[in-house]
């Protein structure tokens, strides 16, 4: 685990290994959320982060993964992007680049910790975007069309 990367209340914040990203401050930012939102989270980063540092999470989690599925968004993270219309910074980068940028950060490449924080910032932000996006499907695909059918 090399950055973690967080959005909450209108801030992003990006923890960074060797530097502030620890057990204590991934504990507190988990328990400062009411809710996690991921995209494969509970997969992948939930057990990663639990298993790396020793952590208990047991804060409400929304991995977007599968209501993305459930109204017809399939694919990965940035697939799912492009179908509902977000744009990236620097959409030639992709989860494969951030081990390679954190090496290259770790051999003083110019820049590299900067794309990859920026990177990571850019999935978190977007995911609640993506939230947005999926709550208000399902909300009328389910809600809107059943109060309809209750009317008729």
């Amino acid at each position: 685990m090399t950055t973690i990367s967080y959005h909450q209340n209108g801030e992003t914040e990006t923890l960074v290994r060797d530097d502030d990203l620890t057990a204590d401050r991934v504990q507190a930012m988990v328990d400062n959320a009411s809710l996690l939102v991921s995209f494969n989270g509970i997969r992948f980063d939930q057990p990663f982060l639990e298993t790396s540092f020793g952590l208990d999470i047991d804060t409400p989690h929304l991995d977007l993964m599968y209501p993305c599925k459930s109204v017809g968004l399939d694919g990965g993270l940035k697939a799912v992007e492009q179908d509902i219309g977000v744009e990236r910074d620097r959409p030639d980068i992709s989860g494969r680049d951030a081990v390679r940028l954190w090496r290259e950060h770790e051999s003083g490449v110019d820049g590299a910790l900067d794309t990859l924080i920026s990177y990571n910032r850019e999935d978190a932000v977007n995911l609640k975007t993506l939230a947005d996006e999926v709550t208000t499907t399902l909300h009328e695909q389910v809600f809107e069309q059943a109060r309809q059918q209750s009317v008729e």
